[in-house]
């Protein structure tokens, strides 16, 4: 007994709907790929932004750091132990990006230091290397002097009357 079915009748539902369900799946593979396609190049960023901001944070935490040391010594500390030999060195080739800060200041050492007790000093004259998860930071310390006004305003290499 059959119910409802005339004979080929299913046969051609069944021929009708075949080909729609490989169109159907191919366009889901393309539009899934295009997708995935999309999500990898913006991990693939992410993974790279992350990487230099852990860069940037180590240098910030080793400049912080580096303040820090300058914070803690007091009056005429900062030039003890620093030679003018030694100090000359340093300041005749700043590193990078320094040599336009150095510019309004005069340079400092101490008159009593002896060479070369600059490369020992509390803020030595030589770049100090800190080494972190295998990339090699650099810190240096210049000590200078400079005039500012009582009234204020930028500071100079020379008195200003």
């Amino acid at each position: 007994m059959r119910f409802g079915c005339r004979p080929g009748q299913y046969a051609r539902r069944r021929s009708q709907d075949g080909g729609a369900g490989l169109v159907e799946m191919i366009v889901s593979v393309a539009l899934i790929g295009t997708v995935m396609t999309a999500l990898a190049i913006f991990f693939t960023t992410t993974v790279a932004v992350s990487g230099d901001q852990g860069s940037w944070q180590t240098a910030g935490r080793l400049a912080q750091t580096a303040l820090d040391r300058v914070n803690a010594l007091r009056g005429s500390a900062p030039t003890t132990g620093r030679d003018r030999p030694s100090s000359d060195t340093q300041w005749s080739s700043p590193v990078v990006g320094a040599a336009s800060w150095l510019a309004d200041l005069r340079e400092a050492w101490d008159p009593a230091a002896t060479f070369p007790s600059g490369q020992t000093a509390p803020l030595p004259t030589t770049t100090q290397v800190a080494p972190v998860d295998g990339v090699s930071y650099g810190q240096t310390w210049y000590v200078g002097r400079c005039w500012q006004p009582a009234a204020g305003g930028g500071c100079g290499p020379i008195e200003v009357a």
